[in-house]
């Protein structure tokens, strides 16, 4: 046990001797090797160099705090535009979630379109109103004409309804087998789909003809003409209603993307702040280890002069 401190000692005694006048190649040398190592100027010069370190690592760190600041202010500051945020989705939206808000949203179109097939078919307002005008005597004759002109109308929207659906039976037997593109198929079908409205809308004149030529009478059309006004209005407020609150939906939604797009910002914030203070954290150790390296050297270059000062004066005095 007791040869590997003296080992140790004869081991620095060695390496002393054998570097006595040594310079300090590098910082990592200097941090390696003790400083009884290097001569005199070579301990100056490792002290110096260990001195420029410990500055270099106090302005890296000062310089990263700064940084740490500023991410802090930017992360606060996010989360500042979160809040006013939130408080502008008001009324119940706040406690509604986006898939709710979504769905009332897609419900909402479908009830404006189912509003909009309605408004047309009270389009046939135009004849009653000039049915309206006609004369008592007259008025019969004047429908049954007006309905004659509709049924032959009705008459021809269905032979083409007949015919488009022949015409995409067979175009859908040859984009199947590979001989037409599947587009004329697409064309032939939406014309199928807008001839059906058509064919609804005058049915509805048709039958409204139809009654009041049995009823026969201009009060019965005025009366008829007054619901009709009536149900239009009732139909232009529901519009208005429900495109205002999909606009209210739209806007709730809108601020909730903008939401998640802060709260991304902020993740990212966060993981850069933690960055920096790790890095800050590794600073600080490594200018404690250097500080302490550096009071190490300075006070060990300080004993070393004054045995050197000392060996000196009595070398000095035995020549005398």
């Amino acid at each position: 046990m007791w040869k590997q401190p003296l080992l140790a000692v004869l081991l620095l005694v060695a390496a002393t001797s054998s570097s006595a006048f040594s310079q300090p190649d590098s910082l990592k040398q200097v941090r390696t090797y003790p400083i009884e190592f290097f001569d005199a100027k070579g301990q100056k010069a490792a002290i110096a160099q260990l001195a420029w370190q410990v500055e270099q690592l106090e302005a890296t760190r000062q310089r990263l705090r700064q940084n740490l600041g500023h991410v802090d202010e930017m992360f606060w500051k996010l989360n500042d535009k979160q809040s006013a945020l939130r408080d502008r989705i008001s009324g119940p939206w706040q406690f509604v979630s986006p898939e709710v808000r979504s769905q009332l949203a897609g419900r909402c179109a479908e009830q404006l379109l189912e509003l909009q097939l309605e408004a047309a078919s009270l389009q046939s307002k135009e004849e009653l109103q000039d049915a309206a005008k006609i004369g008592t005597a007259d008025e019969k004759a004047e429908l049954e004409l007006v309905a004659q002109e509709l049924k032959l109308q009705l008459e021809a929207a269905f032979h083409e309804r007949s015919l488009l659906i022949q015409k995409v039976k067979r175009k859908s037997e040859q984009v199947n087998a590979g001989f037409s593109p599947e587009e004329e198929l697409t064309e032939l079908e939406l014309q199928l789909t807008q001839i059906d409205p058509l064919i609804k809308q005058l049915e509805l004149k048709l039958k409204s003809i139809m009654a009041k030529t049995e009823k026969g009478t201009a009060h019965q059309l005025q009366e008829k003409l007054l619901m009709m006004s009536v149900k239009e209005k009732t139909i232009i407020a529901r519009q208005k209603a429900l495109q205002s609150f999909l606009e209210e939906l739209a806007g709730a939604a809108s601020q909730e993307q903008e939401i998640r797009r802060l709260e991304r910002e902020q993740d990212l914030l966060f993981e850069k702040q933690s960055r920096l203070a790790e890095r800050i954290g590794e600073i600080e150790m490594e200018m404690y280890e250097s500080r302490a390296l550096l009071e190490l050297y300075e006070s060990r270059a300080k004993a070393g002069a004054s045995k050197s000062n000392s060996d000196n004066d009595t070398s000095a005095e035995e020549t005398e």
